[in-house]
């Protein structure tokens, strides 16, 4: 079995994990209290029978335990009452003033602190790749389509603050509930500013606690150029769910290849409503079909593939291209809308409403139940066994990296102590009895759903 194999056990992967971290806490304590000349008896990484073990010039022990979880650092004379081994005379612990032990017992944590800030200093420089900040489906009733987004749209900046990546939007309207927020965006060539409300919505934070959020009801562009037809003009000339569109050819603009489906809409946006528009579509055989239409028929009855299906499970009714219209009675138009029902719903069954070769047919579909990790402890949900066509594309991303390492260290730190802040709360919560105690199951379900999922 190789290395990677090993460590993609979850229970190897937290056992090296909590290994590398109990580590540095305890070299913080040994450090620092070195340095003031405090003598160590002993530095274990683990508890029980040492399993590897070896001594230094100082008289130090350092070894390796066979239990894994936790570790110390005996200092000699931690305690006025026991007896201290004659090579550490002299360098008893409560022998130094009470500022240095006191840095001596911050010093594990501190340790941890520093590891955190250096460990993301060195992501931020190393980069990533980030979700552009680009509009792919805009929610029916919700905030940003009141406001007036449109797919396709690219945010530059809320209230001012540049936006680059989709995360700074995301957290940027989360924290806004009811608020007015100024946006600019990129449609095509123009930059338009409008006011998005994000609606508040009350939800859970990550350790369960009653929280309302702002919300838009978008979800971020994925690099697709395939359409769901649903009946109409372009059914009637051949045109079926699971086409290519690649070319977009109007009369009073030149013909525009397209990659992504937000791209043909913006193209279609700039023409005259009355106009014929050419639209190149690829087959699923790859044959070429050209179809001719006004602009306002593409603009209706062009939808993207969110909700239309790729793969279906062997005791599923539905059917490959069949495209998903309702779910227990509620009209869905992305798989955001389809996620929220179907947790609402949680039954073994749902009733829903398919487009299937031109045709709308009610089903009644068996879900499959899982168990998902909440905020409040462990839950079976029930989902679809299959995936949809758009599930085998790309989001829109852009590699990020901060190549100043001054800007790098200050994003380290700021991410070091936002993991501080929820570490915090969260063992506040539990001392004080605000988070259940099934929070703390996490760990232990991830390897419990990762070996069921193998």
């Amino acid at each position: 079995m190789s290395f990677e194999a090993i460590l993609a056990n979850p229970v190897v992967a937290i056992v090296v994990l909590l290994g590398f971290l109990i580590f540095f806490h305890e070299l913080g304590h040994y450090w620092v209290g070195r340095y003031f000349n405090a003598g160590v008896e002993t530095f274990s990484i683990g508890f029980g029978p040492s399993i590897l073990e070896w001594t230094n010039k100082k008289g130090t022990l350092f070894q390796v335990a066979i239990l894994p979880f936790g570790g110390f650092v005996k200092f000699a004379g931690s305690i006025r009452q026991e007896p201290v081994p004659k090579e550490f005379v002299g360098q008893e612990l409560y022998n130094l003033p009470w500022w240095q032990r006191s840095l001596v017992l911050i010093a594990g944590p501190a340790a941890n602190i520093l590891l955190a800030v250096v460990l993301f200093s060195v992501l931020a420089m190393m980069g990533a790749k980030q979700i552009q900040p680009i509009v792919g489906s805009v929610s029916h009733g919700g905030a940003a389509e009141e406001a007036g987004l449109m797919a396709g749209d690219r945010v530059l900046s809320l209230d001012g603050t540049p936006v680059q990546v989709w995360e700074d939007l995301r957290d940027y309207i989360i924290q806004r509930p009811d608020v007015p927020v100024r946006v600019a965006l990129e449609r095509g060539e123009q930059v338009v500013n409008l006011t998005l409300v994000p609606k508040a919505r009350d939800g859970k934070d990550l350790f369960g606690q009653d929280k309302t959020v702002g919300h838009a009801g978008i979800s971020a562009a994925m690099r697709d150029n395939q359409v769901a037809v649903l009946g109409g003009n372009l059914f009637e000339k051949g045109v079926r769910t699971g086409f290519t569109l690649q070319t977009v050819l109007g009369g009073s603009a030149p013909s525009q290849t397209v990659s992504h489906f937000h791209e043909a809409v913006h193209a279609l946006q700039k023409m005259s409503p009355t106009e014929l528009v050419t639209l190149g579509f690829e087959g699923l055989g790859d044959e070429k079909l050209n179809v001719q239409l006004s602009v306002a028929v593409a603009l209706k009855e062009l939808k993207p593939v969110d909700l239309s299906l790729a793969k279906v499970g062997e005791a599923s009714s539905l059917q490959k291209f069949d495209t998903i219209l309702q779910v227990a009675g509620n009209p869905v138009r992305d798989t955001y809308e389809l996620a929220k029902v179907l947790t609402d719903h949680n039954s073994e069954q749902v009733q829903l409403v398919v487009s299937r070769e031109g045709k709308t047919l009610e089903v009644t579909e068996p879900l499959s139940p899982f168990v998902a990790q909440m905020p409040d402890g462990a839950r079976t949900m029930y989902r679809f066994e299959g995936s949809f066509l758009d599930q085998g594309n790309m989001v829109s991303e852009v590699f990020v990296r901060e190549s100043n390492p001054l800007l790098a260290l200050k994003q380290g730190a700021h991410d070091a102590w936002e993991a501080v802040l929820m570490v915090t709360k969260g063992i506040w919560g539990l001392v004080t009895g605000n988070l259940p105690m099934q929070v703390l199951g996490g760990p232990i379900l991830i390897a419990h759903v990762a070996k069921e999922a193998a």
